[in-house]
């Protein structure tokens, strides 16, 4: 069972999932649906297995989005198909944004490593802050996070009153360095 968790966790691992190797969660769900499928072998949990599993409405309910990722973890090592992503009623409708975003936004959400529910969660602003951050001001992902509500600002440009003003981004403190300040795209601000 070990060598099965830990494929299946490896997979997890390079399919983005932060937690595929420590979460004891994901290893108790692989270990549940091979003793439910009443097999050790990875290769047994086929689509008609899982359809079953699926099937026992408490099962699911415990396993929740963790058997959402082992379903894809599973389809990625080819032992079965991607599982469908759970549609929970019509799609809120949105406006004010431009349809070339929306559309950004619609193929993330279909081709994003975090569970459905997880998607969910996140507002489409918070979305699109964090990919224009990430694209305009070339922080990595573990900088973004420590970024502080208010940490852009304008700085006039002091030799010629008339330019534009220089959006200006206050990196904070992080392990291996100290704080800084660096002019960014006005896209940011």
């Amino acid at each position: 069972m070990d060598r099965a968790i830990d494929e299946v966790a490896g997979t997890l691992t390079r399919l983005g999932y932060r937690s595929g190797l420590d979460d004891p969660m994901i290893r108790t769900t692989v270990c549940e649906l091979l003793l439910r499928n009443r097999s050790p072998r990875l290769q047994d949990l086929t689509d008609d297995a899982l359809a079953r599993l699926r099937a026992d409405a408490g099962f699911a309910a415990w396993a929740g989005g963790r058997l959402y990722a082992v379903h894809r973890a599973l389809a990625a090592l080819g032992v079965a198909t991607p599982p469908a992503i759970p549609a929970y009623g019509q799609s809120m409708p949105v406006e004010g944004v431009p349809a070339a975003w929306l559309d950004v936004v619609d193929r993330w959400f279909a081709t994003a490593t975090q569970t459905p529910e997880v998607r969910r969660e996140y507002p489409v602003e918070l979305v699109r802050a964090l990919a224009i951050t990430w694209l305009f001001a070339a922080q990595r992902s573990d900088e973004i996070v420590r970024l502080r509500v208010g940490c852009v600002r304008w700085q006039p440009d002091a030799a010629d009153p008339a330019a534009p003003p220089v959006c200006l981004l206050d990196v904070p403190v992080h392990k291996t360095g100290t704080a800084f300040t660096k002019p960014v795209d006005p896209l940011v601000g």
